[in-house]
Order: C-alpha cells, then structure tokens, then sequence
C-alpha cells in the first residue's frame, strides 16, 4: 500500500520490472510508487473521463428507458383499439 517498505526484506515479483527467482532486491524497487500513489494518480488523470463516460451511458439509459415506455404504450393503445 505504502511502498516497498511494507513487505520487509524480501520483495515480491510484483515489486521490479525484471524480477529474478520470484523476487527482487532492494535497488530494483526503491524507485517504484506505492499502490496507493499509483491509484491516486490514475484516478486524478482520468476522474473527469470516468464521470462524464458515467452521466454519458446515464443519458444513453434514461432515453433508452423513455422509448421503451413509448413503445409499451403504443401497444397497449393498439391493443386496446382493436376490441373496437
């Protein structure tokens, strides 16, 4: 979460970019952000891309919803139109 600092003294695979036997040393990743760096700069750079895709496929939804309803209604009032 913090950094390489929080698996001790023996770093995971996941931890360097060319690891050897499952592991790493010291020098390979004390150059590498935290998890958690990592997260919040993601989510910095593609916040408003997120949100806008999100109001976006809303949108996409809530006219999808309306048409539907239409469509319900049209044939609710065919059917009806033909007992006459």
């Amino acid at each position: 979460l913090n950094g390489f600092a929080d698996y001790g003294t023996s770093y995971l695979a996941s931890c360097c970019d060319a690891p050897t036997n499952g592991s790493c040393g010291m020098t390979q990743v004390i150059g590498r952000s935290s998890c958690l760096r990592a997260v919040d700069s993601f989510w910095d750079t593609y916040a408003n891309i997120i949100k806008y895709a999100g109001l976006g496929v809303t949108a996409v939804e809530l006219v999808a919803f309306i048409f539907a309803c239409c469509l319900a209604n049209q044939t609710r009032n065919s059917q009806r139109r033909q007992n006459y």
